[in-house]
């Protein structure tokens, strides 16, 4: 509904990581606690329906539902650089480029198709039986549009210790058409989420800052 935005952070006790998924009321920056100090908790993930989700990969049943946990029903993350489809009490591993490190899986609004990014090969796009569609290419932490259309994605480079640029894009998947969202030297924009309608884009850039950018996207223009 565009009034709160659900985000995970992390903390370490020795060597261990824990992480904590807070649910941020725009409106009057009231902050929730949904879920604190877990392991292996993914980012949060949100639906086609808007639902905004926070899997566990542990034990693949904690989800979240507003502001309750429940039972995942449909979804897809990477784990022991496999990916992992989910639906009901069937799940499906994938590892379709081969042994390698696979990262940023994406499901489709329909449930039907799922974008992922291989090593240093790019991002692609394959079916729920771990068949290549398409080679999307340079496009890291690619996320699909609600209609499924778009894919929106950041261009980042590294100095290797360090991200020192990085901007946000959207792709029109039908015609492999880009467009570019950010053009900023003194920011490093880093991964993008669609807002339920389609309309607008959340993303953060290095200092934690998070920015919305609002969109007017047709059918490729």
């Amino acid at each position: 509904d565009g009034r709160s935005l659900i985000y995970r952070t992390n903390f370490y006790r020795g060597i261990k990581k824990y992480h904590n998924v807070y649910k941020l009321n725009l409106l009057n920056g009231q902050k929730e606690t949904i879920i604190e100090s877990a392991r292996n908790v993914t980012a949060p993930v949100k639906f086609s329906n808007g639902r905004v989700t926070a899997l566990n990969a542990t034990n693949l049943t904690s989800i979240v539902k507003g502001n309750k946990i429940s039972s995942v029903s449909k979804a897809v993350f990477v784990s022991g650089n496999k990916i992992n489809y989910i639906n009901g009490s069937k799940i499906k591993t994938f590892q379709p480029l081969g042994k390698g490190i696979y990262v940023w899986a994406s499901l489709s609004p329909d449930g039907k198709e799922i974008l992922f990014t291989f090593g240093n090969k790019g991002t692609f796009l394959m079916d729920i039986d771990g068949n290549i569609l398409k080679k999307i290419g340079f496009a890291h932490a690619a996320k699909f549009s609600p209609d499924g259309k778009w894919v929106a994605f950041m261009r980042d480079k590294d100095d290797g210790y360090k991200f020192t640029e990085s901007d946000i894009w959207v792709m029109f998947l039908s015609t492999g058409k880009e467009f570019q969202i950010t053009r900023t030297p003194n920011k490093i924009e880093m991964y993008p989420e669609w807002s339920n309608d389609g309309r607008a884009l959340t993303f953060h850039d290095t200092k934690g800052e998070i920015f919305i950018a609002k969109l007017n996207l047709r059918e490729g223009n």
